[in-house]
């Protein structure tokens, strides 16, 4: 086990989305590069898009391991208007995947992570469901999503 310590961050006022993994040392560095991929891609697509969340970041941990060590939570405070996630990614997919599809697979866990989000009753539903759509156009621009 790998920790990485690999950060992306994107959007415009109020947000930025963190991840960083708890992987398995066989993948580390593939998932690594599909999500600096990602980073560069989707940041460069949000750049210049606002968005009225009161959430200081989005934190996602996404497990990547061939076994159950670490289960999947979800934190929010809205006292110190912070999220964290620790959202699994299917290890036997992700290995059995090209680049292509590895890609999709972090973009659909930022997808879940802004799903959860969307269900707490102190966010601006209209502002995530903004970012959401925002995310599966970039997902769908880049032939990640299907249409």
């Amino acid at each position: 086990m790998l920790p990485d310590n690999s950060t992306l961050y994107f959007t415009g006022d109020f947000m930025k989305l963190w991840m960083t993994s708890e992987t398995e040392s066989s993948v580390a560095d593939d998932l690594r590069l599909v999500r600096n991929s990602v980073e560069d891609d989707l940041g460069s697509y949000l750049f210049d898009k606002n968005y009225d969340l009161e959430l200081g970041s989005l934190d996602c941990i996404i497990i990547l391991r061939n076994d159950d060590v670490f289960e999947e939570i979800t934190r929010y405070s809205p006292k110190k208007r912070d999220m964290d996630f620790r959202l699994s990614i299917n290890f036997d997919t992700f290995v059995s995947s090209d680049f292509g599809k590895r890609k999709t697979l972090v973009l659909e866990t930022i997808i879940r992570a802004i799903d959860i989000l969307a269900t707490k009753k102190s966010i601006n539903k209209e502002a995530i469901q903004n970012l959401r759509g925002d995310v599966i156009s970039f997902g769908e621009s880049h032939d990640l999503l299907p249409i």
